[in-house]
């Protein structure tokens, strides 16, 4: 499982709710989450809405 998907289950967040967050759609998250898509700028906000370092989600 990616580090975005375990935090955001772990904090109990929605694919659709972390998606509106960062202002992306829930399938755009999907391949975030699947690994198909790694740009580092949405990780960065990604980060930010899970109270991580980024440096968590590229591990």
């Amino acid at each position: 499982m990616s580090p975005v998907k375990q935090l955001r289950i772990e904090k109990g967040i929605s694919r659709q709710e972390l998606a509106n967050r960062v202002l992306i759609t829930p399938r755009h998250l999907g391949r975030v989450e699947s690994g198909e898509y790694k740009a580092i700028r949405l990780l960065a906000r990604l980060a930010k809405e899970l109270g991580v370092p980024v440096e968590k989600l590229v591990g």
